[in-house]
């Protein structure tokens, strides 16, 4: 199962949610700031148009009052040949999205939602998966132009399944992971010193027979933690710290995995608002959201292996997100494709903490779209 919503926060009390109309696959967006939703209720607003989404969409901010969107789909007026190709929109406040009123196609295509991130100020990575599974890149270091340029992309190779996933602990560091056309873990890097590693065509491959796409996160300098469900759909994770992956590796070779438990059928989503504090969201077999927490020390919370039940009944994986400290706020579709909201202040969760806030829908749900070459995935 695998996620349907895009979430991200650029400021304290800000939420920009994003969501693929069902029907006329147009991009959808709704805002937290602060203290209510905008627009109210149910409603979203059907902002930017003028094109159509095959997959969810993925947004991310590299500061205050900056949005990055990016979808795969086409314009309206680009031939039906076009249909998968990346297309971006940028905001930098204001009533206006760039370009207005078209999408900038960044050309290439692909098969699954791109995974992006970022690393400072006006840069931006973007890894999605094209024909073969190969994973693409593309890069933006706030000049008038993309690294490669135009509608060019540059080829990683990798043979993978779903969904990569992207994350950066520092300046000049880049980190990703996706699995392989064997369901096996893989994993890249980069750095502004060295280059590509192990080079820019080869993966370090983990090993390892996996049921989702990964998750990660970094919460500092030199840290990373990556989650996945494994053959057995319990939760499994590993950190890198200072230099040093954890758990290190097995006999055979491939890397071995801490086993937090948990019974899972949605790939994992996991947000952190502090140094030390890690909180991971999944669907369980049952249907309903579970989350674990990391605070530092030994333990996790409940314990190495119990989760917390937070309720509902979910047909998409989670999207979690954080704005400030004791603050997650969680997204998922229900049964119906509606959206669910719960979040967390420190104290409580709300509405309470087995009860969801219905805040619109229904949605596109990736999990039942046509995902050509992916196999049946958590």
């Amino acid at each position: 199962m695998r996620r349907a919503l895009a979430v991200t926060a650029w400021g304290p009390e800000r939420l920009d949610i994003w969501a693929v109309h069902p029907i006329n696959k147009g991009a959808l967006q709704k805002t937290w700031q602060p203290s209510q939703w905008e627009p109210r209720e149910l409603e979203w607003h059907g902002r930017p148009a003028r094109s159509q989404f095959a997959y969810l969409l993925t947004v991310v901010s590299w500061g205050r009052g900056r949005l990055d969107l990016f979808g795969v789909g086409r314009r309206r007026l680009d031939p039906p040949e076009t249909q998968h190709q990346l297309l971006h929109k940028a905001w930098v406040g204001g009533p206006d999205w760039w370009p207005h009123p078209e999408w900038n196609a960044l050309g290439g295509t692909f098969w699954t939602a791109p995974a992006v991130t970022s690393w400072g100020q006006n840069r931006l990575d973007i890894f999605a998966r094209a024909g073969g599974g190969h994973i693409k890149h593309k890069a933006w270091y706030g000049g008038k132009e993309w690294d490669p340029p135009g509608e060019e992309w540059r080829l990683l190779f990798g043979r993978t399944i779903g969904e990569p996933a992207a994350v950066s602990w520092g300046p000049g560091r880049l980190d990703v992971f996706a699995l392989g056309h064997l369901g096996q873990m893989q994993h890249k890097w980069w750095s502004r010193t060295n280059g590509w590693g192990p080079s820019q065509t080869r993966w370090d491959d983990w090993g390892g027979r996996f049921l989702s796409s990964p998750a990660a996160v970094s919460w500092g300098p030199g840290r990373l933690d990556v989650f996945v469900v494994g053959e057995n759909r319990r939760m499994l994770h590993r950190a890198y710290v200072n230099g040093v992956w954890w758990p290190s590796e097995l006999p055979s070779g491939d890397a071995d995995w801490e086993d937090i438990g948990g019974s899972f059928s949605s790939a994992p989503s996991v947000a952190s608002w502090a140094p030390d504090r890690l909180d991971i969201f999944a669907v369980g077999t049952s249907g309903q959201m579970l989350h674990k927490a990391w605070a530092g020390g030994p333990h996790w919370y409940k314990s190495q292996y119990e989760w917390h039940e937070l309720g509902g009944e979910f047909s998409s994986a989670p999207s979690a997100v954080s704005w400030g400290r004791d603050r997650l706020d969680i997204f998922g579709l229900d049964p119906q494709n509606h959206v669910l909201h719960k979040a967390w202040d420190g104290r409580n969760w709300h509405p309470n903490e087995l009860s969801w806030e219905r805040i619109g829908g229904p949605m596109l749900n990736a999990n039942e779209a046509a995902l050509a070459e992916a196999p049946a995935q958590a």
